[in-house]
């Protein structure tokens, strides 16, 4: 039942009658709803994540206590064993006619949840959606005009929604192409479904089932180039999202036109370094360190005399005077390079590691520079040898002693090998994310094999 527990839509309210009337509005959407009354022994058993809006009763007890705090808290104290941590971004609808609530809502929720603060909320009303008729029953359709008004300002978080859909969707289309091969008609579909998956899983991990990456990771990493295709190949409601399109051409015409005036991104140097570590590198749980391509080894863990800059009769300031400019003197130049942090990353070919063929490990070595040296790393176009990625913001953590914005510079021309079995008991800083690595693997392989040639020039 693990895969149902994410809800999309959360309803609160003590009255189910209330509670359900907006809850069948939201369901000819088609959303995924969960409904709970308020009550803290009926909680489920873990934490929401994923949540997108929450339609929450700001009275759960149904008298004036005169108080509004007092009125308040039993729902602040729900949503705060509800809902999991950082689990953003969602609106909310106040669902309820004391809109002196809402104020006071906000200041409660944030002081014990600040990380829960909404990117937007919103008052309905009940008695404002009820039929004319005086009967108090619930009308759905204006129930749902307001929700189509409100829902018009929540750009971009829309768009961001929309790409969660399409993965979901994605997923779908992953699942019932392996039902189809498996043969969805069989008389013993688990069977089929197991030796399908247990194949996959196999041709994924090799000999690294059941050791250091563990059978449940090669399972899953056998399925997300399937998930991508499907990804990439969804068709776009372009009809439905013309207004986000536009909006979105907006701030991109603004982005161009800010790099066209001032050279630079409308985002801070923060914003851009924080992206670039979500997007080139990953950090392992606790636990999950082992021996896998794209590691990066810092000098943290190592003993001095094997550590592979040094050990291998390569110095730190050797390094670091092939790889950046000379400033104005020596001295200063070599008090910048004992700045940069030494650092190695494994480069070995995934197919290696699942064959189990990697007896020596392949370490590329490279220095981590602060952004705040400019134009100190010679550029790349005068000097191949050397790849940046970055800048990235580095987390300190337990196996990374590190923090701050740097770019991680690699040499092509300082590879050693090292073997696997004196690379067990080291630990990774960090990872570079699989699409970067295999980069950064085509790169050197370029710079490995390039042949040179000969030619003649008229002018000197």
């Amino acid at each position: 039942m693990i895969g149902l527990r994410t809800a999309r839509v959360v309803v609160v309210d003590n009255d189910p009658d209330e509670g359900m009337a907006i809850v069948a509005a939201l369901s000819t959407f088609g959303a995924g709803i969960s409904f709970f009354t308020g009550e803290l022994e009926k909680l489920p058993r873990k934490r929401l994540t994923g949540v997108r809006l929450l339609v929450l009763d700001m009275n759960l007890l149904d008298i004036d206590l005169g108080e509004v705090r007092a009125v308040l808290s039993p729902l602040i104290a729900f949503l705060n064993k509800l809902i999991a941590k950082n689990s953003k971004p969602f609106a909310i609808i106040a669902w309820t006619k004391h809109l002196e609530y809402i104020e006071e809502f906000k200041k409660m929720l944030y002081e014990t949840r600040p990380d829960l603060k909404p990117f937007i909320m919103f008052n309905i009303q009940k008695n404002d959606v009820k039929e004319d008729d005086g009967s108090g029953d619930f009308d759905s359709k204006k129930i749902l005009n307001r929700l189509r008004k409100e829902a018009k300002s929540w750009f971009p978080f829309d768009l961001l929604m929309d790409w969660e859909q399409r993965v979901h969707d994605a997923t779908t289309e992953t699942i019932a192409a392996l039902v189809n091969i498996a043969g969805e008609s069989t008389g013993d579909w688990q069977g089929e479904m197991t030796k399908l998956l247990s194949s996959l899983t196999l041709e994924s991990g090799g000999k690294r089932i059941g050791k250091e990456e563990g059978i449940l990771t090669c399972f899953y990493d056998s399925l997300n180039p399937i998930h991508e295709d499907f990804l990439g190949s969804l068709p776009i409601d372009h009809t439905y999202l013309t207004s986000q399109s536009k909006r979105l051409q907006a701030a991109i015409d603004k982005e161009i036109g800010s790099r066209n005036n001032h050279k630079k991104s409308l985002l801070t140097g923060a914003q851009c370094s924080e992206l670039n570590r979500m997007l080139c590198v990953a950090y392992p749980k606790s636990g999950e360190h082992a021996l896998r391509p794209g590691n990066i080894y810092l000098k943290k863990g190592w003993g001095n005399t094997d550590y592979p800059i040094n050990a291998q009769n390569i110095s730190h300031l050797a390094l670091g005077k092939d790889m950046t400019n000379r400033p104005a003197t020596a001295e200063k130049w070599a008090r910048m390079i004992y700045k940069c942090i030494p650092a190695c990353v494994e480069i070995t070919p995934l197919c290696d590691y699942s064959q189990g063929k990697t007896v020596y490990c392949r370490l590329m070595l490279g220095l981590l520079v602060p952004k705040a040296f400019p134009n100190f790393l010679k550029p790349q176009r005068s000097t191949p040898f050397i790849r940046e990625i970055g800048p990235i913001h580095i987390k300190r953590s337990g196996s990374c002693p590190v923090s701050g914005d740097y770019i991680l510079a690699l040499n092509s021309k300082y590879v050693v090998g090292i073997l696997s079995s004196k690379m067990a008991g080291k630990t990774e800083a960090c990872r570079l994310k699989k699409q970067v690595l295999t980069d950064i693997q085509h790169w050197f392989s370029s710079q490995a094999a390039r042949p040179g040639y000969v030619s003649v020039c008229d002018t000197f």
